[in-house]
């Protein structure tokens, strides 16, 4: 296993909404904060869950293989006193399980057995446990028993009078109920059930938010099954699931996508306390040839607050650039546990698997030679993360420009709030602070430098979002994309001037424009850590020696910055 030990400047513990809106706040006019990458879920609580679908039935027999490929994640199954095939075998599990099924127990034999009160609920609950565990169910998974049918208010005393026997005999805790909307509420209302199965007959449109099942279509498979969507992480299955205890983190890997790895993660011991999350690709933990990336999960994402009572506990980073090689990787993410030596989870969600092909590199791109190990190190690049692969004659079609020679020389004027990368004799704004965290900057990079002495240089094009490194297959030398640097003013040429092999860009004169580099001709790193759409732009345009609302505002981002390395 290969876990460098990177200099991630605390990827994503920082919200781009808080600190975008920052930076927005004094922007020119016209400034529109763009919130889209912070709304990649929304409000619902329970949307923190990844809704799996399942299906149930009775005499039918679909093969697991054809239920498992057609997308399904679990069966909801009966126990009965039938003796003409409608339980479940212990072979049928067998099969469900190794197909990678999990499973959910549900009692019925009469559809209006609830009506008959405490007694019949004692006798079922016996004889669900006893088939269920022959059928190699856990005995501390929940049961389901069916009210199927309309019930009313006048049948809940008899009904909850069977749920009461149910309890008397597997505990509160397993016992679960089968119904529509108003039994499902009336059956939560009273303390009688855990767990809830609620089908959309009977209910008027209305959902409990309290059930973890919910039955939403009859009759697929021509008449032979009912569609079910799970509503909460637990929801009773067994076979292929294991709850996780209350000590260890729980959480989510939810999308690997070309872009960004995104997902959450909380340990349930300090609620409310940001942990580390781990990224590994190519391999689980431990496994040769894995690489693995900390993160610190304290991205507010508002769709957990009321699913798991807190709300900063997300992760996210870019894709990292190597793996833009067309070739499948996989990727797993582990909760890391508060406690040194405490378990770690392999969160719900991993692995996902990725294959992507580097972008075509943009019209009006030079490269940049980064021209030894130790100029590598003072920019904190990553191979990692910023290099992505492109074959020899990618590279040769794009010119050379000017040597990355010299660590980096990062500035500000006091009182003026924007923040400059020196390169060579021009001054090259840093847009905002997703792009600041990108480079991996830190507040003590900055150099005070006077008003003078940066309207003395020349105006150069915004600093890239983000690094983006190269290397030819053939040779070991790294480069650096970027865009090229206009002349000074006086000094002829066009644009793609300090050249080290004397290349011009395609367009001779079109020099180095503001906003334009790699990334904005093809480069969409989406994550955070990155600039967010929409924050650059009109929203921080100041130019070389101009004071005011252009540049954001460093000193209280930095405040930000400070808070979220504290949260651990």
């Amino acid at each position: 296993m290969y876990f460098p030990d990177r200099w991630l400047a605390s990827l994503q513990t920082f919200t781009s909404t808080g600190l975008a809106g920052l930076f927005c706040a004094t922007a020119v006019a016209g400034c529109a904060l763009d919130t889209s990458r912070d709304a990649e879920h929304t409000g619902s609580t329970n949307e923190a869950v990844t809704s799996q679908t399942g299906v149930d039935y009775s005499w039918y027999r679909p093969s697991a293989s054809s239920l498992a490929s057609s997308g399904y994640k679990f069966v909801v199954r009966y126990a009965s006193y039938d003796t003409t095939g409608k339980n479940l075998s212990k072979s049928e599990a067998d099969e469900l399980i190794a197909a990678g099924l999990n499973i959910v127990s549900n009692w019925e034999n009469n559809a209006d057995d609830a009506l008959s009160g405490y007694n019949t609920g004692v006798s079922d609950a016996h004889s669900a446990e006893q088939m269920f565990a022959a059928d190699g169910a856990p005995s501390t998974r929940p049961i389901y028993f069916s009210v199927d049918f309309d019930a009313t208010p006048g049948d809940q005393t008899a009904i909850n009078a069977y749920f009461d026997g149910v309890a008397s005999v597997i505990g509160l805790d397993r016992t679960g109920a089968y119904g529509g909307y108003y039994v499902i509420q009336r059956l939560f209302d009273a303390g009688k059930i855990k767990w809830g199965w609620q089908t959309y007959a009977w209910s008027g449109g209305q959902w409990d938010s309290r059930a973890q099942l919910r039955q939403t279509q009859n009759g697929i498979a021509g008449g032979q099954m009912d569609e079910d969507q799970s509503e909460a992480d637990d929801f009773g299955q067994w076979g292929n699931y294991s709850a996780t205890p209350p000590d260890q983190p729980r959480g989510y890997l939810d999308t690997a996508t070309c872009t960004t790895v995104t997902g959450w993660t909380q340990d349930p011991a300090v609620p409310t306390t940001a942990i580390f999350a781990d990224l590994y690709y190519d391999g689980a933990a431990g496994a040769s040839g894995a690489t693995g990336i900390r993160l610190t999960a304290g991205v507010n994402r508002p769709d957990l607050c009321s699913a798991i009572g807190s709300c900063d506990h997300g992760y996210s980073m870019s894709l990292p650039r190597s793996l833009l090689d067309a070739q499948a990787h996989d990727v797993y993410a582990y909760g890391i546990n508060h406690t040194t030596g405490g378990i770690n989870t392999l969160l719900t969600g991993s692995p996902k698997k990725v294959t992507c092909a580097a972008p075509a590199i943009p019209k009006g791109t030079v490269k940049r030679h980064v021209v030894n190990p130790t100029i590598l190190s003072d920019w904190r690049f990553d191979t990692f993360q910023d290099m992505a692969p492109y074959t020899t004659a990618e590279l040769a079609a794009v010119p050379d420009g000017t040597d990355l020679a010299v660590a980096p020389d990062i500035v500000q004027v006091s009182g003026n709030p924007a923040v400059y990368v020196v390169d060579g004799s021009h001054a090259r704004h840093v847009v905002n602070p997703d792009a600041f965290a990108a480079w991996r900057m830190t507040s003590t990079d900055i150099k005070p430098m006077t008003a003078a002495a940066l309207a003395a240089l020349t105006s150069g094009p915004d600093w890239p979002t983000a690094p983006l490194l190269v290397k030819d297959p053939t040779n070991p030398a790294v480069y650096l994309l970027d865009v090229p640097l206009p002349m000074p003013a006086g000094d002829g040429g066009t644009g793609g001037a300090g050249s080290s092999s004397g290349g011009s860009t395609d367009d001779g004169g079109r020099g180095g424009s503001v906003g334009e580099n790699p990334d904005a001709g093809g480069w969409d790193d989406g994550g955070a850590g990155d600039a967010p759409s929409g924050s650059s732009g009109g929203c921080s345009t100041a130019p070389v020696g101009r004071a005011g609302g252009g540049g954001w505002l460093l000193s209280l981002a930095l405040v930000v910055f400070a808070r979220s390395r504290r949260r651990r």
